[in-house]
């Protein structure tokens, strides 16, 4: 059984990692802290960008992936192609142990095939929509 990652992004872990890097990035590139060697700097920036790049790994490592917020949840299943999907522009959606079939407002229906993951991932997900869109 496949297993689905799950990020919530409304934590503000992600926001302060994005934040710091932001700050060192910025401080290192424009020597606003007199440090003795210059080296550091660079060892400022680089500590940065491979905070950003932690930030981003999950989308380049995990195959399948959700990711959500308060006002949107982003579904990755079996591709590396993703959909986004609007809490307030889903209408309905059904889930069987086979598949979830989520349809939007403009009558746009998307399936995505269930069938090779672990059922507490597909409970999971269940419960991120009714949470969220059943509003």
């Amino acid at each position: 059984m496949k297993k689905i990652h799950f990020t919530n992004m409304t934590n503000y872990y992600w926001l302060a990692i994005l934040v710091l890097a932001l700050a060192l990035i910025i401080l290192a590139t424009f020597e606003m802290i007199p440090l003795e060697n210059p080296k550091y700097y660079i060892y400022m920036r680089a500590f940065g960008f491979i905070l950003i790049m932690l930030f981003w790994v999950k989308d380049i490592v995990f195959k399948n992936y959700v990711r959500w917020n308060n006002k949107a949840i982003y579904i990755r299943l079996n591709n590396w192609k993703g959909k986004n999907f609007k809490f307030d522009k889903i209408l309905s959606w059904e889930q069987t142990d086979e598949e979830l079939r989520i349809n939007n407002l403009g009558g746009k229906s998307t399936a995505f095939d269930l069938k090779d993951f672990r059922k507490q991932d597909q409970e999971k997900l269940n419960d991120i929509l009714t949470r969220h869109a059943a509003r």
